[in-house]
């Protein structure tokens, strides 16, 4: 299961091609916690891919945020 903090790091990190201090910011976190959700969240990813895995992603509602990863952690 990939949480939503997960999900929006990808989604910083990979899709907005953010560094990591932009990224952190954006997400109200400090670089050393970005890296760590970042780490976990391709891990999880990764098994899901290589795996054949179904991917879920949870841990509340979604909002669609427009611009840079924008949004809070929940």
């Amino acid at each position: 299961m990939l949480q939503l903090d997960e999900f929006q790091a990808l989604k910083c990190a990979e899709l907005e091609r953010l560094e990591q201090a932009a990224a952190a910011a954006a997400m109200k976190v400090s670089r050393q916690t970005f890296g760590n959700i970042l780490a976990s969240a391709r891990r999880k990813l990764a098994d899901a891919v290589v795996n054949g895995k179904a991917l879920k992603i949870e841990g509340g509602p979604v909002e669609v945020v427009r611009g840079p990863c924008g949004g809070k952690r929940k």
